[in-house]
């Protein structure tokens, strides 16, 4: 993820990981559901993990290494 895809990053937007990281595999499509710069993470949501374990607290460095601003939704 780039710098400027970062700054226009907003709540609903789909991003892929490029990187495997966490427990994320490439290719996995996760839902933005809110951008904190404050606290320098952003909140991810995977449908494809069971509920309880859904929402995913991503620090920015881990998002603009692992992460892109994709159109593809999740399955």
């Amino acid at each position: 993820m780039t710098g400027d895809e970062l700054f226009n990053l907003r709540r609903g937007n789909n991003v892929k990981v490029i990187c495997p990281f966490y427990n994320f595999k490439e290719g996995d499509i996760l839902k933005v559901e809110l951008v904190n710069l404050i606290n320098e993470s952003i909140y991810c949501r995977s449908l494809n993990k069971p509920i309880g374990k859904q929402v995913f607290d991503i620090n920015i460095s881990d998002a603009l290494n692992n992460l892109s601003v994709t159109d593809e939704h999740i399955n």
